[in-house]
């Protein structure tokens, strides 16, 4: 019977596509801090490694504004990542890309519903005739919860 292995064990010992996303995750994640340390203060707010092959480098913008602030450091950036991250000296080009980011959904709490003042002394009204203790309970809540706002 097999014993249970470690889960760093099982992705570390063998190829598998979960091992090699981990490892380009951590790849881009040391290039992508290799980057910031190499562009100036606005821009490393805006700015990150979407993609990196032997030969080109995808840097990710949040907005044109951003790509287009970019794209005039894109020569010395070139050769300034090449000089100074060992990863990069193959580096021939490197490519923007704009890819806003777009802000979590906000959910609105559904709508407080009332009824009327008529409506509750209806309903607390139907609720003394009713013979089933549980429901009738219920019904005085609900016909009791807007006769005590009046």
């Amino acid at each position: 019977m097999n014993s249970p292995r470690p889960l760093y064990k099982l992705l570390q010992g063998e190829k598998n596509q979960l091992a090699d996303l981990i490892t380009t995750t951590r790849r881009l994640r040391h290039l992508n801090q290799s980057l910031l340390s190499v562009l100036d203060q606005p821009l490393t707010d805006h700015c990150r490694i979407a993609r990196y092959d032997s030969e080109q480098l995808v840097i990710q913008t949040d907005s044109p504004v951003w790509a287009s602030r970019l794209r005039y450091y894109v020569p010395t950036l070139l050769q300034e990542l090449k000089q100074n991250i060992p990863d990069l000296q193959g580096l021939k080009s490197i490519k923007i890309h704009v890819a806003p980011v777009t802000p979590a959904p906000v959910e609105k709490p559904p709508p407080q519903r009332e009824i009327s003042p008529a409506a509750s002394r209806d309903i607390y009204a139907m609720a003394e005739a009713i013979e089933d203790p549980a429901l009738r309970a219920a019904l005085q809540r609900l016909g009791r919860s807007r006769r005590t706002e009046d």
